[in-house]
């Protein structure tokens, strides 16, 4: 409405106002630095999200990895990755965090970042944590299948052989045979076989 009219510095003004009033609608920093960018103004869009990293950190803040999403969104990855390492120091959402930075390396072509990302989250990610599967699943993906067959090794061992669950061996036994461990996978295979008749 603003825009059409010609009436941009208003809906600026407007902004700033809900986002004073309003400092975690992630909606309203993502509008205005949206006009900033389409205007050709990087360095103010990224200024509206700088306001938001300057803000005390606290339960009532929006959640960082939301940033995070925002921010990739609008191609402002390098504050998309700050925002995720708030929420990997947070601890809460360290997992989901290290996988999103996973994810936006990868999908920039940037690998060995990615590698890094899954690093850190095979550190910090328990044998019990459901961030292991995902771990395995990335790690396959760049080409990593023996560290893939490992982390799935490790998840089955926590879990125990009979609640390791079918489809985790499925996939291991595919991945044996991927890495040429076809007698591994024959048992794996015989073995889900006769739980599954």
């Amino acid at each position: 409405m603003y825009r059409e009219a010609g009436r941009t510095d208003e809906m600026v003004a407007r902004y700033r106002e809900w986002i004073a009033a309003e400092p975690d609608e992630l909606v309203w920093r993502s509008g205005l630095a949206r006009h900033f960018l389409e205007a050709g103004a990087r360095d103010r869009a990224r200024a509206v999200w700088e306001e938001w990293f300057a803000l005390p950190v606290g339960p009532e803040r929006a959640r960082a990895l939301d940033v995070a999403d925002a921010l990739e969104g609008l191609g402002l990855d390098e504050l998309a990755l700050r925002a995720a390492e708030r929420a990997v120091e947070g601890g809460a959402e360290a997992e989901a965090a290290l996988l999103f930075v996973y994810d936006l390396h990868r999908d920039r072509g940037r690998l060995d970042q990615a590698r890094a990302a899954l690093d850190r989250l095979d550190e910090v990610a328990g044998p019990g944590s459901p961030a292991r599967m995902p771990l395995s699943d990335c790690l396959e993906r760049l080409g990593d299948l023996e560290r893939a067959v490992s982390v799935l090794e490790g998840v089955r061992e926590f879990r125990g052989a009979a609640d390791a669950g079918e489809d985790l061996e499925m996939r291991l036994a595919w991945l044996y045979s991927e890495i040429g461990e076809e007698e591994k996978a024959l048992e794996l295979w015989k073995d889900l076989w006769t739980r599954i008749k």
